[in-house]
């Protein structure tokens, strides 16, 4: 069976539960928010089964593996690769996963979901793994106040590593 329209008139148990899970799976953007709005949105990627393929946390510093170095020039390129319509801000690269702020400027033609794609696969494509859980977490950032504890969060990251609900030994 290749679809959930297969198993409307089926027993077959493992349809039902596919069926099921996919009625609960919880999106995690905003219902009618434009994510093509001009402002300041955080962003959580995670690896692919939390594996910490980015690297390790020694003593509060971060030591990146290889692909720990691609993806943090992949995101730091961003601004690069866009440079009229998006802006990065505050970002850290944890072991098995990352936060960052984008900044979408007036007359941005893309979603948030377009360029975390455009950057999951940029970092994909050079190393043909299966790097990314398959969607990414965000927040849009309201105000100034906001703004300045994501960074305070973002910035103090590696020093709360034994503390994160990602944390991996």
């Amino acid at each position: 069976m290749n679809s959930l329209f297969e198993c409307i008139n089926t027993t077959d148990d493992n349809c039902f539960r596919r069926e099921a899970k996919m009625k609960n799976r919880k999106y995690p953007r905003l219902k009618n928010y434009d994510y093509k709005t001009t402002g300041a949105y955080f962003i959580t990627l995670v690896c692919h089964q939390r594996l910490p393929l980015f690297g390790r946390i020694s003593s509060g510093t971060f030591h990146p593996t290889l692909l720990g170095e691609t993806t943090w020039y992949e995101w730091n390129n961003l601004t690069c690769r866009y440079p009229s319509w998006l802006r990065t801000d505050a970002f850290v690269l944890m072991p098995n996963h990352l936060h960052g702020i984008l900044w979408l400027l007036d007359g941005c033609p893309r979603s948030v979901s377009d360029i975390i794609g455009l950057f999951k696969s940029g970092v994909t494509r050079q190393f043909h793994l299966k790097i990314w859980q398959r969607s990414f977490y965000d927040r849009v950032i309201r105000d100034e106040y906001e703004l300045l504890k994501i960074r305070e969060y973002i910035q103090n990251n590696p020093l709360q590593w034994a503390l994160d609900r990602l944390y991996i030994p």
